[in-house]
C-alpha cells in the first residue's frame, strides 16, 4: 500500500507543479502586448526523499521552485546610462541656472558691472589716495 501512497504523491505533486508552471506560461500570454511585463520562467526541481533502508533515494516528485524574470541586459543597461545622463544634464542645467543669474542684465546685481565698479573704484583710490 505504501508505494501506491508514494506513487499517487509523485503524480500529485507533478500535476501541481504542472498546473503553476502553466499559470505562469498563461500570464505572459496573456500579457504579451504589455510593455511593462517581462516574461517569467518557471523552474521545476526534483523533490527528494529521505534514503531507503537499501541506501537508494528515489524521487518524491517534482516542486516549482523558483520564477526567473527574463530580462533583456543589453536593453536594461542602455536604459540605465539614458537615465544616468538624463540625470547628469539636469544637475548641469540646474548649476548653469544658478550662474546665469549673475550675468543677467535685467537684474541690477549682475557680475560684470560689479567687477567694473570695482576696478573703477580701485582706479579713483589710486588717482586720489
Amino acid at each position: 500500500m505504501g508505494l501506491i501512497n508514494q506513487a499517487l504523491q509523485v503524480g500529485r505533486s507533478a500535476l501541481l507543479s504542472y498546473q503553476s508552471a502553466l499559470q505562469i506560461v498563461g500570464n505572459n500570454i496573456s500579457n504579451a502586448g504589455n510593455p511593462d511585463h517581462t516574461r517569467q520562467t518557471p523552474g521545476l526541481s526534483s523533490i527528494n526523499s529521505p534514503p531507503n533502508p537499501e541506501g537508494m533515494r528515489p524521487g518524491s516528485g517534482v516542486a516549482l521552485t523558483s520564477l526567473t524574470r527574463n530580462l533583456d541586459e543589453s536593453l536594461e543597461n542602455r536604459l540605465r546610462d539614458a537615465i544616468g545622463q538624463n540625470q547628469a544634464g539636469l544637475a548641469r542645467q540646474q548649476a548653469l541656472g544658478s550662474l546665469e543669474s549673475l550675468f543677467d542684465p535685467t537684474t541690477g546685481t549682475q557680475i560684470g558691472l560689479q567687477t567694473a565698479e570695482f576696478f573703477n573704484a580701485l582706479q579713483d583710490v589710486q588717482n586720489a589716495p
